[in-house]
């Protein structure tokens, strides 16, 4: 598949890469606030640290030695879950799936400066087409947008000025749909409240970092920074900017589809718990005591419920996370459990005129990376493939099933035919003698064919021979065997 990059007039950089199938509509994909086009093309690069590999296995025991006397506390160690070793992004999915994808990072703050911005990459790259050097025609090309978070929110202002734009002449016309990601189409609780919210995380992450778990640390400072982003004044409950974007809404010829999440979970938090019998002194040598662990999870970061009294003793650290976690989700639905994905409320990702909405149990940021959210986007894309294309696809069926029943019917022809041959002649009515001549012929042919049969099914049985008296007669003697047939 060719990889195209051009520069817009404004600078902005425009990744295109695909095979350019006419029959599939080209996807714009947006990334979120704060992020770049590496979000969507390369999560793990654009977050290092902040997706983890839920599904590992630990040793389900760890010999911790022996030692003078019972361990003291309950817990030998705290750990996360490792990283996750690879992810596919929203570029890999979609390119794999047979459609072509435009890439670029929005500039901001603002979101009427990345309308602007879109406008132009449209402009040039989709109208015109000078952008990339070497483009292949694209302008018969229909469009669809696929938008994380805030990107969503760029893309519909966008359709909503779409129409009316001078320097778009019909371009809103080959738009087929938008479909959001984890946008927050009526706001944010985080942005409303980001002080206070980034506060309650900043202190999350000083008791993480205070445990000696850098990696959860990191995953809660990132959450900070968004809370604090200087564009949140936008996203905030019944801001301006949102109002009047809906109020233009919804954009005809546009399909919408939107997807939420609920998932607070981003990593487990692991405590190798002593087994009961490390506080049995051994008989011999003693007074020594054997200390032995079991891997169990304490919970969930950022999911106060998660937490279960599974240690058998208060832990102050742990103790600590979840006053501050109670605190938090009290603070805004989004840190919810069942609510919220960390950032946006399930409820409030939708759109009240969409044509579907889907809820994943996933966080925020899982939308960047998650195969089953990447599945159902991409089934509702491949369904926009052109009405020709369907119909060629169609008139292909139609031709196999026209070939099918052809086999069909020459395999029925063919059964009759065999079923004739199979029924017992009857010559008797025959009087020309040609034609009795090729009856007594067929008779000896059938003669034959019994006679093959029957030698077939004694070397079935080991007999390698055939007497001469078992042999049928042929030519002149079987002729001369033949009884006349009675004529009328």
């Amino acid at each position: 598949m060719p990889t195209l990059t051009g520069t817009l007039s404004d600078g902005t950089v425009v990744t295109v890469d695909g095979p350019f199938d006419a029959s599939l509509p080209i996807v714009i994909l947006l990334h979120g606030m704060g992020g770049r086009s590496a979000d969507m093309t390369a999560p793990a690069t654009a977050y290092p640290g902040m997706a983890f590999n839920r599904g590992v296995v630990f040793p389900s025991y760890k010999d911790e030695g022996l030692h003078p006397t019972p361990p003291l506390v309950p817990v030998a160690r705290f750990y996360t879950d490792p990283p996750s070793s690879s992810l596919t992004s929203w570029n890999q999915a979609l390119l794999a799936a047979g459609l072509t994808t435009i890439t670029y990072n929005q500039r901001g703050p603002l979101i009427s400066d990345d309308v602007a911005q879109l406008n132009l990459l449209v402009r040039e790259v989709l109208i015109l087409g000078t952008v990339p050097p070497n483009l292949p025609p694209v302008s018969h090309f229909r469009v669809a947008f696929v938008a994380h978070s805030r990107g969503g929110i760029v893309a519909r202002s966008f359709l909503t000025g779409a129409g009316a734009n001078p320097d778009l002449p019909g371009f809103l016309s080959r738009v087929t749909s938008l479909i959001t990601l984890h946008s927050p189409h009526t706001g944010s609780g985080v942005a409303t409240l980001a002080a206070t919210v980034a506060g309650l995380l900043n202190s999350i992450t000083n008791a993480f970092t205070a445990a000696g778990l850098p990696t959860a640390a990191a995953f809660t400072t990132g959450l900070s920074g968004l809370a604090l982003t200087p564009a949140r004044g936008e996203l905030v409950l019944g801001s301006p900017t949102l109002a009047a974007i809906a109020a233009a809404e919804p954009v005809a010829g546009v399909t919408y589809h939107t997807f939420g999440g609920i998932s607070m979970d981003f990593i487990r938090l692991w405590a190798d718990a002593y087994t009961p019998d490390s506080t049995i002194p051994l008989p011999v040598p003693f007074p020594l005591f054997h200390w032995g662990s079991r891997p169990t999870v304490v919970g969930v970061p950022l999911n106060a419920a998660s937490f279960l009294p599974v240690l058998g003793a208060p832990v102050p650290f742990v103790s600590e996370i979840v006053t501050l976690l109670v605190t938090l989700a009290a603070t805004t639905p989004e840190l919810t459990p069942g609510l919220g994905d960390l950032l946006v409320t399930d409820a409030r990702a939708r759109l009240p005129f969409s044509t579907s909405h889907t809820t994943n149990f996933l966080n925020h940021l899982e939308a960047l990376s998650d195969p089953t959210l990447q599945a159902q986007v991409t089934a509702l894309l491949l369904r926009l493939r052109s009405p020709k294309d369907q119909k060629d696809n169609k008139d292909t069926k139609d031709g196999k099933d026209s070939k099918d029943k052809d086999k069909e019917k020459d395999h029925k022809d063919d059964k009759e035919t065999k079923d004739d041959n199979d029924k017992p002649r009857d010559f008797s009515q025959l009087t020309d003698p040609v034609r009795l001549q090729m009856a007594q012929l067929a008779l000896r042919i059938e003669q034959v064919a019994q006679a093959v049969d029957s030698l077939s099914a004694q070397v079935a049985q080991g007999k390698s021979f055939i007497t001469p008296e078992e042999r049928p007669p042929v030519g002149e003697q079987a002729l001369k065997q033949d009884k006349p047939l009675k004529k009328k």
